[in-house]
């Protein structure tokens, strides 16, 4: 059994992985990419086949430490954060390894062509490998999660630096006492199943998170840890908070609009007039672009949409136009908060050719959430198909990142791409990851079976290349229109719950 703790236990684990997140590294390489994040050292060639694989790792942490095998997880959001992840299998079964980062998510290697990437846990290389469990001490005597001092402190009330988990005394209890007042009159969940106790734990910890972003805290603010204000505030008679406002559900239009720098059977003048006339006609929240042009373009579509109250969310590149991507919102329903571009990494490029995507992080006014919108196109060269799934699944992950970072709840980010790909690219994604088509999770649909790429012609029947991602559970509508006279290909639209 340990008798040390791991030099970067649990949530320090999960930060190192986390800056990885995109990256071309350690392909091939799990075991090592799972150790170094835990700073544990490799555990060698345990079972003596001459490598020194993830089922080493497993092995040896199954006879000297301390695990928790498949067989007794039931739900695999709540696998802890900061555990070692392990399975069986491969073409050469060498297995492999992983970080788990809570809620059922991992840091990975090879999530997409080399590069390291946020996954589901559940269902991973399902076909080819057999998921073991986690790591909670591993083989080399290292406990993994612990990052209790050896000695617990007292916590104190109103000195916040005394208050880590595992901290002991009665302020540790007043401190529940007064979370299930506060959390009572939030109506939040009741936070204990039974106590509160005399030790600071993580149900205490997240039970005060939940009370602080229940406040409209955000941030360091909210990351379950009472400070002054929360000393205070915990103190005080708790004050009923005020009806949240319920906002009207929001429309995300998509829409490829055929660079005018493309050669057309239609002429950039005569359709620019029937573009503007069907957003101004569909009248979305955010509208996310892909080939809108060259920057003098981009000028001439955003003077065209301002008096609707479309503003360019400025999410582009040095030449203004981030490789004809750019993303418009409704001055009246968003405040912008913040906007980038980011390159794909150039393992998932064909032949060099860069796809950047755009985003924008917008606040909205009624409810006060943060939302993240993003716009991408994949490589349009046939023979790429490859390469268009691991540039979305990029592009993905990259979402991901800048939602941690910008506190934007895992439900509200959502992405219009022309994936240049019938199926493969959206199955890929349905398998990988949490993200989900539009049209899988609406209510209501139509146009589900139309061809999105009109090529210039009516509606026919056919797949959709190019597609609406979102993390939103509740979408109200998904639908496309057919624009033959105006683009080649048809807008998407979505309705989201706010």
């Amino acid at each position: 059994m340990a008798t040390k703790l791991a030099p970067f236990p649990g949530q320090k684990a999960v930060d190192r992985a986390r800056t990885y997140v995109g990256r071309a590294a350690y392909s091939g390489m799990c075991q090592a990419f799972t150790v170094t994040m835990f700073g544990t050292g490799a555990v060698g060639d345990y079972d003596g086949d001459r490598d020194a694989d993830a089922v080493d790792g497993w092995r040896k942490a199954v006879a000297r430490g301390r695990v928790v095998k498949a067989s007794a997880i039931g739900d695999f959001t709540k696998i802890p954060a900061g555990v070692a992840l392990y399975w069986s299998g491969g073409s050469r079964d060498y297995g492999h390894a992983a970080v788990s980062i809570g809620g059922g998510r991992m840091v990975t290697t090879d999530a997409s062509r080399g590069l390291v990437g946020i996954a589901n846990i559940k269902g991973w290389w399902a076909r080819s490998h057999t998921f073991l469990g986690y790591v909670e001490v591993e083989g080399n005597g290292h406990t993994l999660r612990a990052d209790v001092p050896a000695a617990p402190i007292t916590a104190l009330w109103g000195q916040a630096s005394t208050w880590k988990l595992g901290a002991v005394g009665a302020d540790v209890t007043r401190l529940g006492e007064r979370i299930v007042v506060h959390a009572k009159a939030l109506g939040l969940p009741a936070p204990y199943k039974s106590g509160p106790g005399p030790t600071f734990t993580e149900v205490d910890r997240a039970a005060l998170q939940a009370v602080q972003k229940a406040w409209g805290w955000t941030g360091d603010n909210a990351d379950g840890y009472p400070g002054p204000h929360t000393f205070k505030r915990l103190a005080a008679t708790p004050v009923a908070p005020a009806p949240k406002p319920v906002a009207a559900p929001f429309s995300v239009m998509s829409w490829n609009l055929k660079s005018p720098t493309l050669t057309a059977p239609i002429s950039w003048l005569t359709r620019r007039a029937r573009q503007v006339a069907e957003i101004k006609r569909q009248a979305p929240s955010v509208f996310l672009v892909q080939e809108a042009g060259s920057p003098s373009h981009v000028k001439w579509y955003d003077a065209a949409l301002k008096p609707v109250g479309l503003y360019n969310a400025r999410a582009t590149d040095a030449e203004g136009s981030g490789k004809w991507r750019a993303i418009y919102y409704q001055i009246d329903d968003w405040v912008r908060v913040a906007s980038g571009l980011y390159n794909l990494p150039a393992s998932t490029l064909y032949k060099g050719d860069q796809k950047p995507m755009v985003w924008t992080v917008l606040k909205h006014r009624a409810t006060g959430e943060r939302w993240l919108f993003s716009s991408a196109h994949l490589e349009n060269d046939a023979p790429a198909d490859n390469e268009r799934v691991a540039q979305m699944l990029a592009v993905l992950a990259k979402l991901e990142a800048v939602a941690e970072q910008y506190d934007v709840a895992d439900d509200h980010i959502v992405c219009g791409v022309d994936t240049n790909s019938r199926s493969w690219v959206r199955d890929r994604v349905h398998i990988r990851t949490a993200f989900r088509d539009a049209f899988s999770r609406a209510k209501k649909t139509a146009g589900k079976d139309t061809a999105s790429h009109n090529a210039w012609k009516d509606a026919r029947e056919g797949e959709r290349i190019d597609v609406i991602f979102t993390t939103a559970d509740d979408v109200l509508s998904a639908s496309q229109t057919p624009t033959p006279k105006a683009a080649d290909h048809n807008p998407q639209t979505a309705l989201i719950a706010a």
